[in-house]
């Protein structure tokens, strides 16, 4: 059984509602199933495979079930810890008058999923005003959260090109926390409209718990928006499946307001990854009922082919997301003329963004070290992808794979290039 069917069955297996043929698991060997459950673990989908071992208990063999029970276990454990965590910030800001909202899984394991293990979370991302952003992470430093080392660039040089502060852990739960100061990855989406920018944001916050220790969340509306515009835009949907889960769940809450939302995502220029999120979680999540647009390209203008293609770039895998990622960069820089620039571009980026990568100022007379740094980097992280090397025929048939990957992601991006304007590839 091929990677790709793995990957198929794996999304047929996390849509809890939909029946499974038996056929489909039952000569699935140990491989297979390491295969499936290797799948789960780098997409944090164990949890909903834990769902549908309740309601299937004959679908998984004796020894994956076991893990997935435990896995289950420990998610309600990690869940616990990021209640904590949020309450911890919501003291802090609160004392100094910070305004922020939880982002995306806060919210959806609170208010759209039946059970909040259902939703990991990997890390706390929070939403503050973009002039408070850089107060807001030097409080975090002065708390003793730490800056995560593979995030090494300045609060301030942020601003200029990033969505978020630096990554910093939390020293009473050890989670990670990002803050936001932007919704948006792509700052010229929507002729760079962000919604954070749009005080009616702000008002349609919602909050959940006690009086007094409420925390704040982008309204349902707001947060399906947010969910579409990071996969399809900031990721090109290589994120993962959860975003299905995500929108069939929220959906499911009737909590949306659908003309708004419609408004919103063609303000932002994300019509077609709305429409194209929506036929693939339909797909598995047949139930879901999202109204269509009052006028223009509906659910019809998505092609079959695209939400196969997209089913399979969710599930690739995780480790191999960077060498994709710069695969598809490369073949659309090839392709408009610009492969130089580009190239020279990483290589050497301007002052300004190495100041994002390295802890040093942009004005520093170091600075060509950390230039020197980034090229021994350069050369001895990517140098099995640089330099040519024999290869087994497994790792042979992994490349045809990655290959394929990758021609499905520059299908997708060229389908929401052509529909909705100019799609970085990031």
């Amino acid at each position: 059984m091929s990677d790709s069917t793995h990957a198929l069955l794996l999304l047929d297996l996390i849509a809890v509602e939909r029946p499974i043929d038996v056929d489909r698991y039952a000569t699935l060997d140990e491989s297979a199933w390491d295969d499936l459950t290797r799948m789960a673990r780098q997409h944090r989908l164990e949890p909903l495979l834990g769902q549908r071992l309740v309601q299937d208990p004959d679908c998984f063999p004796d020894p994956v079930a076991a893990r997935l029970v435990e896995r289950r276990r420990a998610q309600a454990v990690a869940g616990l810890r990021a209640a904590a965590e949020l309450e911890r910030l919501r003291a802090l800001f609160s004392e100094v008058g910070i305004v922020f909202a939880a982002l995306k899984g806060a919210y959806l394991g609170r208010a759209a999923y039946p059970r909040p293990e259902l939703r990991p979370l990997r890390d706390i991302d929070i939403l503050v005003p973009r002039n408070s952003a850089v107060e807001a992470w030097r409080l975090l430093e002065a708390k003793g959260y730490g800056q995560i080392e593979l995030s090494q660039g300045s609060p301030e040089s942020a601003l200029d090109f990033l969505h978020q502060m630096p990554p910093a852990r939390s020293p009473a739960t050890g989670m990670a926390v990002e803050v936001h100061f932007r919704l948006f990855h792509d700052r010229e989406r929507g002729d760079g409209y962000e919604p954070s920018e749009d005080p009616a944001f702000w008002e349609r916050l919602v909050r959940l718990g006690e009086p007094g220790r409420a925390i704040a969340y982008p309204s349902p509306t707001d947060t399906l928006l947010h969910l579409i515009e990071h996969a399809a835009y900031g990721h090109g949907f290589d994120n993962g499946p959860l975003l299905l889960s995500d929108i069939a769940w929220l959906v499911r809450s009737g909590a949306i307001d659908w003309t708004l939302f419609w408004s919103l995502a063609d303000r932002a220029h994300c019509r077609h990854g709305a429409l194209l999120s929506f036929a693939l979680t339909r797909r598995y999540w047949p139930s879901v009922v999202v109204p269509e647009p009052e006028s223009g390209p509906g659910s019809s203008s998505v092609p079959s082919a695209l939400i196969d293609a997209t089913a399979l770039i969710m599930l690739q895998d995780a480790s191999q997301r960077k060498d994709l990622k710069l695969s598809l960069q490369t073949r659309l820089r090839r392709r408009s003329g610009n492969l130089s620039s580009f190239v020279l571009g990483r290589l050497f980026p301007s002052r300004l963004e190495m100041a994002n990568m390295y802890p040093v100022d942009p004005r520093s007379p170091r600075m060509p070290l950390f230039y020197a740094r980034r090229l021994w980097e350069i050369g001895t992280r990517r140098r099995p992808t640089l330099i040519g090397r024999s290869r087994t025929r497994k790792e042979q048939s992994s490349s045809h794979a990655d290959l394929a990957i990758v021609d499905h992601m520059l299908a997708v991006h060229d389908w929401l290039e052509r529909h909705d304007g100019a799609v970085a590839a990031h």
